[in-house]
């Protein structure tokens, strides 16, 4: 019995790297839903602004609005499901509005200059603790079920 190694080898490789991207594809996309949909709303500007790229950060920003985040989110999805390992050396998940720092690290006046009851103690009541911070705080559960999914 002649077995051809070359030829298993490369089969097994290329099983790993569809695996490995499946892992990436599939944790990038519950990473970057989950700040999307955490992003807090009023017109939907900042969730509307949230754009994936491949090896470097995008820097406009849109007319886009996106009041639930669906929008973005399949456009990430789409654009998530073009990334090869062996093409992309990373994924960007960018947000350029000029006011998406405030409402990651809550730097908004306190007390509120109108008193609009949208923030406390210079947050953003809809992410006090930011979008970004939460997500990459559960990172390792989010990569676990990725995992389980191959």
């Amino acid at each position: 019995m002649e077995i051809n190694v070359v030829r298993s080898f490369k089969e097994i490789t290329d099983k790993v790297l569809k695996d490995v991207e499946t892992v990436i594809r599939v944790t990038g996309l519950e990473a970057f839903s989950r700040i999307i949909k955490m992003t807090p709303v009023e017109s939907g500007r900042a969730r509307g602004n949230w754009q994936v790229s491949f090896d470097k950060p995008k820097s406009n920003v849109l007319n886009t609005k996106d009041k639930t985040g669906s929008k973005s989110i399949t456009k990430a999805s789409t654009t998530l499901g073009k990334f090869s390992i062996l093409s992309h050396k990373g994924i960007y998940l960018t947000n350029n509005i000029p006011y998406i720092q405030k409402l990651e690290y809550g730097w908004y006046p306190n007390p509120p200059k109108k008193g609009t009851g949208k923030t406390v103690g210079g947050f953003s009541k809809q992410a006090a603790q930011g979008m970004v911070r939460v997500t990459l705080q559960a990172m390792a559960p989010i990569f676990k079920e990725a995992m389980n999914k191959i």
